[in-house]
This record gives C-alpha cells, structure tokens and sequence, in this order.
C-alpha cells in the first residue's frame, strides 16, 4: 500500500517475514530501511526501502536505488499525508511566551506606532505542556515567514487585528534570540488601548498560533524539539495561552476516565510510524472502550415510527459525528 510522504521500494515480500520482527533504520539523511527476519531464520534482513517525499522525488529515488544497484520488486510513489487522530485532536496549538529579558515595547515614530516583541526564544526549554517540555530551533519559522499570510492580532482574537504580513503592516524575522515581529499599530480602539497597556506593563507577553510541519522527540517522548511550523497568527495577550488546546483535551479526556498522557504518547508513536507495542495497544482499546460509552444509546424504533427501519444507522452515525465534533472543538476550547 503506498505510504504518506515517503516514496517504498519493496525489496522481499512482507509474508516471507516473522510478523513481528520488523524494524526501522536510517541510513542516510531523508532514507531509511525496513528490515526483520525472514522466516525459519535468524539473522535480518532488508524488506524495503523509504525515501522521505521531502527529500526525494520518485524518479530521484528510481535512481538512487539503480545507481546503488537495489532490485526491488515493486515501487509505490508517496501519498498525500492524510490526518490521523492525532492531528485531528492536536493540529493547531498556541505557546505563550513571557518575555522578561528581551523587547516587549512600544516605538513611536512621528507617522506610526509599532509593538515591537518575541513571540518565542530559540534553544530555550518550555515548561510542562502536559506531559513533555518543548524546545524551538532556529530556522522553525524560516519558510511559513516568507510564504503564510501571517495576522497578528491582540489576545488571539480575529476580530481585533493589528497588522497582516501580506500588507507590510506586520514584520517578522527570525534573529539570534528567536522570531521577532513589529506591527504598525492601527488607529483603532483595541491597538490605542493596547499601546497604553504595553506602556504601563499591563500587557507583557506574546504568544503565537501555529500547526506542526516537522519535530522531533526523545525516545520517551518526553521532550520535544520544533524544526518547522506553519505560522498562523501572533502577538500580545493579556494571559498566557500555553498550550491551550492540550489543556482542555485534557481535562475532557481525564473527565471520562482516559489517561491523557498515556494516549497522546501512544497516538504520537503512531504517527511517527514506532511500532507500538501491547501496553500502547491496551491504551487505545481503553480511550476506544470509554469514548463509545458516551455514545448515546439508541432506542429501538418502534413499526409506527415515521423513521424507516433503515434510517436506525443513518441516527446512529449522525450522534456518532456529533461526539467527534465535540472532540474536534477541544482544538479551540
């Protein structure tokens, strides 16, 4: 079956092997290597080849594998990657970041005011986001400052805009301590509001929205490092807002009897494509088990029913979809 974002080259045929011996290598930046033990032997051997989509298109990877005179018996291209549960539940996030050393100011000129701040340090560690600390490397914002139409905003409200990257009214670069951003405060209100508050130190912090293109985690997930992100939104907030949609996935997940911290480590490893063991197996059939009871139970449809019998699944899928999208808005809760 083709695989997201990485291109397989099929070298023995996965039936040949013992079903659970399979393992992941790298063996050079954007290829790795499945391996595992063909049956009735001990030793491991190659089941194929992945080329990261990123790094390789399918005629370079055609090519890799000729030039390093690779046989393989079929090649499937990469597939578009498709959300799993995990991005379902965890795809945008906020950080918040107290800046006491650094600028957070307001600079007046004689025809504008900007808000100049950080909306992250580099190579700092985070606190606990629930279960893991984070760190950001430079270079995460590199591409998304160049290419997204980036908003920064006043408490991460839409409604209360304060400059757009795609008008010149909002200015980002990445320097040696982190993402810097000046915005050309408006006439309005809220940003005449705001330079008051900045002033007094009222408003001393900045945080910012974004959705994960590529990380990194320690073996226990434990710690995690941010290498690229699509940056959404930015700028001046009143409270912090770390972490915002862990938080409440958290407390609603704990609420119904699922260890949040067991399930997020377990549905991270499976987007990572780690193999996950009994205990992680355990885990979900537990979230699964407890998810379903707060289904709503359907009652029988009785013959005089203006509900045909058929329509018993169509009811049953829509309460379905009901509790998934109670579970999506935990994003924004």
């Amino acid at each position: 079956m083709p695989y997201p974002n990485e291109h397989a080259a099929r070298i023995k045929k996965p039936g040949d092997f013992e079903k659970d011996s399979f393992r992941r290598k790298k063996i050079t930046d954007g290829i790795d290597i499945i391996v595992g033990k063909l049956k009735g032997e001990s030793k491991t051997t190659t089941q194929a080849y992945r080329f990261k989509k990123d790094k390789y298109t399918a005629d370079e990877a055609k090519k890799w594998l000729k030039d390093n005179e690779v046989k393989y018996i079929s090649f499937e291209p990469a597939t578009e990657e498709k959300k799993s549960l995990f991005d379902t539940i965890f795809e945008e996030e906020y950080r918040f970041n107290k800046i006491t050393t650094h600028e957070f100011r307001i600079k007046e000129n004689d025809d504008k005011n900007q808000l100049v701040g950080y909306a992250t340090p580099f190579n700092s560690w985070s606190g606990d986001l629930g279960g893991f600390k984070e760190i950001v490397r430079p270079g995460t914002f590199r591409k998304t400052i160049k290419e997204k139409d980036v908003v920064s905003t006043f408490n991460h409200d839409f409604g209360n805009i304060l400059g757009r990257r795609s008008n010149n009214t909002l200015q980002l670069k990445e320097d040696d301590y982190g993402l810097r951003y000046e915005v050309d405060l408006p006439g309005t209100t809220v940003a005449q509001d705001l330079k008051i508050l900045v002033k007094r130190k009222d408003v001393k912090g900045s945080s910012f929205f974004f959705r994960t293109i590529k990380d990194m985690w320690n073996d226990n997930y434990t710690k995690r490092e941010l290498l690229e992100v699509e940056l959404i939104e930015l700028g001046p907030v009143t409270m912090p807002a770390y972490a915002k949609s862990k938080v409440s996935a958290r407390s609603y997940f704990n609420n119904i009897g699922i260890n949040f911290n067991a399930l997020y480590m377990v549905l991270n490893k499976s987007k990572r494509n780690l193999e996950l063991n009994k205990d992680d197996e355990e885990i979900i059939n537990h979230a699964i088990d407890k998810l379903q009871r707060c289904l709503p139970k359907i009652e029988p449809i009785e013959n005089h029913s203006i509900i045909k019998p058929d329509d018993h699944s169509i009811l049953t899928r829509a309460k379905n979809l009901e509790v998934m999208a109670k579970i999506k808005l935990l994003e924004v809760i």
